[in-house]
């Protein structure tokens, strides 16, 4: 009986290789592109999956909301914050923290940047990380301890038998030497940590910052939980608003429930939360973009399916006499479904094959683009080639039954004695046209989302900033303690070299994670007590920076209270310093123009000596985006400090140089060579603003390419099934064609109803496609501060394209066809 049925198989595609080819091919696409999207899907949702006891681990994020500011979410904590969580919550087995400290490691004549965790010891009790030389227990028995991955081990040793050799770090301004205890695996793409150099945390490792390590209005580092059972997640984070109404206050702040939350983030959940709070070690992934990917690979699976059983419908006539003369000799129905269905599973399972081969020589290219590893093993743990199996013979069962009852529910007598094969009448006709408008609604819903994540993407590359992005160069830790020469000589310095155009420090940069916010409020309203952000600006700032006025004036030295270093403290404390604000700081304080807010007199709080600080407004700038397009500016104030060589250790200044664009190279050698001059033992940290930014960009810009390609995936797989069925029903209709253009039709008149008709479903498409497609589009825009208008114009051209599109695949069935001549076609049946 299978070797009738799969002679019979044999036979029906070697006849009608066409339909053949577009149901493998179609299928096929249609495997692949939803192997490769789940395959993705899958990877994003592994992240940190791979630790142990991973459903019992958490890190503790800090959420605030404070007047004056949109609410915002951290995952940097308090120092302080561990001890105390340990001491009042016993659920809590074992607690880490870590802080990314960027420090110059030296070995030999060989010194680079790289990333230093400072940890606690006890972070191998929280992540069960794998070791390839030492272990756990001796990792970090002392201050002097130092574990390294893999490939910082073959970096600076040439090999990963590392344990015992000895490392020159430098922190906080202080060379240390580090002997290593052990060598990590290099942890697995899917890790949310970056863990190359590890070394033990202790206030007496950074002097310098031991003040603000003790405050819990200072927020630097992560901290991890790891609980005695998932349970106690629930437990503890119910339990924290009263923990911090009674712990999270010291001399210098005060902290309560109803402004600021801790949240217990799960670590497989880590990965999608850093998309908008900002992430840890690496990017973070929009959830809802992820999900997106996912429903893509199924709907142009989906499309595939539809494009099939349309096919497979369209042709059922051709089958229609083998399936009447099978009856007569005693098949039953049943036996048929069973053929028939069979024969699809068989087309799909070979579809699987071409989509596996199709899968493989695209994944490279996957891969590039999103810069993560995706791969496809088929065996082992996670292995794809079983699911792959089950997807083929789901999708061959799915595309086949309603095309096997069709087949198998045709009259033996009707058939034989008609003259021509039947079709399917009226109601096989809608049901193709039905399945026609699903599949063009999903193609022509994909490419307009495409259209308008393009969109957006390139509107937030090119967007306005508050600040000119061309031409601008930063280099971070010029007041590093390693550096030797002061700030003000090495400003001074690159001032004076070619190409450079102007020069300032500040203690916020671009792409920064450096804030200091504080209370500030009017004199003339004592309530309305918004929190700014302060930023500490040397001379030249808005001029480098580019900055737009919008009221009032630019901080400038020639006028003697816009610099606090000029200011005596008596001054300062009596007359005040002129400050520049945001736009956000004046909405904040209740101003909807900028220019009533010039003049006006703020208290900033108190200096150290205990001294109540005052500031005047003389100028209102746009809102500068150093961070996220997704989070909207913080309110900040500008204070001008020329005397940047007194500021504390604790802030990091950064230097912005505006350069003459064409000069770009020559300039950035010359920034080099000079910085040697001026710091021979720290490596430059020099990089464009464009590139200091592009984090924020780059992982939707590279999905968005991932989504793009799939939609036009998904419009080819419809246009195929649409061009099966042009070459189907042109070839019923060569007679009926034949007598149009008998009776005086023109070729015009035939080409205006053929396509007429095959372009029906298409427009009806649109009445699907349009709607769900914005609905989506703005659930996913509104996750962006700055975003697009949904313009019509990102609707229309899908629909336009898809329509040109069909056009042009159906042309050539429909013109060949009504060229033809009349007395040929009239004897076509």
């Amino acid at each position: 009986m299978w070797g009738n049925y799969a002679l019979s198989l044999y036979r029906t595609l070697t006849r009608h290789r066409l339909y053949a080819a577009l149901n493998t091919l179609g299928l096929a696409l249609g495997i692949a592109v939803c192997l490769i999207l789940l395959l993705v899907v899958r990877f994003e949702n592994s992240f940190d999956r791979w630790v142990p006891d991973a459903e019992r681990i958490v890190r503790v994020n800090e959420w605030f909301s404070f007047p004056g500011r949109p609410p915002s979410e951290d995952a940097s904590t308090q120092a302080i914050l561990l001890p105390a969580l340990k001491q009042d919550f016993p659920q809590i087995e074992a607690g880490a923290r870590i802080w990314a400290v960027k420090t110059i490691v030296r070995a030999g004549d060989r010194q680079s940047f790289e990333d230093l965790a400072l940890t606690d010891p006890a972070i191998f009790d929280v992540f069960s990380l794998p070791f390839r030389s030492g272990n756990a227990a001796t990792a970090l028995p002392d201050l002097n301890s130092l574990v390294v991955s893999e490939t910082m081990a073959r970096k600076y040793f040439g090999t990963v038998d590392a344990v015992g050799r000895e490392l020159t770090v430098v922190v906080d301004g202080a060379a240390r030497t580090y002997r290593v205890t052990g060598v990590l695996k290099d942890l697995p793409p899917n890790s949310h940590l970056e863990l190359g150099l590890i070394a033990r945390f202790d206030l007496s490792v950074v002097p310098s910052m031991r003040e603000f390590l003790s405050r819990w209005g200072s927020s630097m580092l992560y901290t991890y939980l790891k609980l005695r059972s998932p349970a106690d997640i629930a437990a503890v984070q119910a339990a924290l608003p009263d923990f911090i109404d009674r712990r999270a206050h010291d001399a210098t702040s005060s902290l309560h429930h109803e402004v600021a939350q801790y949240r217990l983030i799960p670590l497989a959940g880590i990965h999608f939360r850093d998309a908008k709070t900002g992430a840890a070690f690496k990017p973070g992934a929009d959830p809802l973009f992820i999900g997106a990917l996912g429903v893509m690979g199924v709907v142009t699976l989906l499309v595939a399916v539809v494009n099939y059983i349309s096919l497979a419908t369209a042709r059922a006539g051709m089958r229609a006499r083998e399936v009447a003369v099978r009856k007569v000799m005693g098949a039953t129905r049943r036996a048929l479904v069973v053929q028939f269905v069979a024969e699809s599973v068989v087309m799909a399972l070979a579809a699987g094959l071409v989509a596996a081969a199709l899968a493989e020589l695209a994944l490279p290219a996957v891969s590039a683009v999103l810069g993560e590893p995706i791969h496809l093993t088929y065996f082992g743990a996670g292995g794809a080639a079983l699911p792959l199996v089950a997807l083929c013979v789901a999708v061959g069962l799915l595309s086949g039954v309603y095309p096997a009852l069709v087949l198998s529910g045709f009259r033996p007598a009707a058939v034989l004695a008609s003259a021509r094969t039947p079709g399917g009448g009226r109601s096989g006709a809608r049901v193709r046209e039905v399945l026609a408008v699903g599949q063009f609604a999903i193609a022509i819903g994909l490419m307009a989302c495409a259209a308008v994540i393009f969109a957006q993407i390139q509107y937030l590359r090119n967007a306005d900033v508050g600040f000119r992005r061309d031409g601008l160069i930063v280099i971070q830790g010029i007041n590093d303690p390693a550096v030797s020469t002061n700030m003000r000589s090495m400003l001074d310095a690159f001032r004076r070299l070619p190409g450079v155009v102007s020069v300032t420090a500040s203690d916020r940069r671009p792409a920064g994670e450096e804030d200091s916010n504080g209370n500030v409020s009017l004199v003339s309203n004592p309530k309305v007590e918004p929190i700014l952000t302060r930023e500490r600006v040397g001379e030249d700032y808005a001029q480098t920076y580019g900055l737009d006025l919008l009221a009032g004036r630019y901080l400038d030295m020639k006028h003697g209270l816009d610099d606090r270093a000029s200011l005596s403290d008596e001054v300062y404390a009596t007359r005040g310093v002129n400050i520049m604000i945001n736009e956000a700081a004046a909405r904040a304080f209740g101003f909807t123009q900028p220019s009533k807010i010039i003049g006006e007199r703020v208290r900033l709080g108190r200096n150290r000596s205990g001294i109540e600080v005052f500031a005047t407004i003389i100028g209102v700038v746009r809102d500068v985006r150093f961070a996220s397009p997704r989070n909207p500016p913080a309110p900040q104030y500008y204070m001008q400090d020329s005397g940047l060589a007194n500021t504390d250790a604790a802030a990091n200044f950064a230097a912005a140089i505006r350069v003459s664009e064409p000069d770009m190279p020559a300039v950035t050698k010359r920034l080099e060579t000079a910085w040697r001059t001026l710091a021979p033992g720290v490596p430059l940290r020099a990089e464009t603003v464009d590139r200091a930014l592009k984090p924020y960009y780059d992982p939707d810009a590279r999905r968005g390419q991932l989504f793009a390609a799939g939609s036009a995936l998904s419009t080819i797989i419809a246009c195929l099934g649409l061009y099966g069925l042009a070459a189907f029903n042109t070839a019923r209709r060569t007679k009926e064609i034949g007598i149009r253009k008998t009776l005086g039709a023109s070729t015009a008149d035939v080409l205006r109803l053929l396509v007429g008709e095959f372009l029906r479903p298409v427009l009806w498409a649109n009445l699907i496609a349009w709607p769900v497609a914005w609905f989506v589009m703005r659930s996913w825009l509104s996750g962006f501060d700055q975003r697009i208008d949904l313009n019509p114009v990102y609707f229309l051209a899908p629909s336009l394209a898809a329509i040109l599109v069909a056009v042009v695949t159906v042309a050539d069935q429909t013109i060949r066809v009504a060229r033809a001549e009349p007395s040929r076609a009239l004897r076509y049946e």
